[in-house]
């Protein structure tokens, strides 16, 4: 079986100590470098380490699997929520370096629904000795939502409800 080619990735180049090696990089290029640097020294210390051992030095799921003691399908998942994590810390500054104007597109049913701010203030009264199985009940009959996971809703609190209060404030 092939490895893989992780060097045409773009976070293996950022990681890689050859393309810190700042001479002959436009300012720009620097620029760039140091955002994702960042980006990534932000994230929590498991997945810094996932991170670098994975995308940094080109180890395997495999491997990954058999040193963290996780199986390599929870790793893979992982893998896809720290590089969704990294494009929202980076958004902005893409958006702002290259002109690009942000979309707002929401996926979220719950965000696009015309009572959000209802549904916010239900999510946020739930106690966390609580289940979601009644929220679903009640988004159901009162708002016509049909949630199929706990994680929707979780998601909406953690990325939606949690993230605009931070910004906010």
């Amino acid at each position: 079986m092939a490895g893989r080619i992780v060097f045409l990735d773009w976070i293996y180049e950022v990681g890689s100590q050859n393309v810190f090696g700042q001479q002959g990089k436009s300012k720009l290029q620097k620029e760039i470098i140091a955002k994702v640097r960042e980006a990534v020294e932000s994230l929590p210390a498991d997945e810094r380490d996932f991170i670098s051992m994975y995308w940094f030095e080109g180890k395997s799921l495999k491997e990954l699997s058999e040193l963290l003691g996780r199986k390599p399908h929870k790793l893979d998942g992982m893998n896809r929520r720290i590089i969704k994590k990294l494009k929202r810390k980076l958004a902005k500054y893409v958006c702002e370096q290259f002109g690009i104007v942000e979309q707002e597109v929401s996926r979220c049913i719950i965000c696009s629904h015309p009572e959000r701010k209802e549904i916010d203030r239900i999510l946020l009264a739930k106690k966390a000795d609580e289940t979601f199985r009644p929220i679903y009940k009640l988004l159901s009959e009162q708002f016509g939502l049909k949630i199929s996971t706990p994680q929707i809703l979780i998601g909406h609190i953690k990325y939606h409800i949690n993230s605009e209060e931070q910004n906010a404030g």
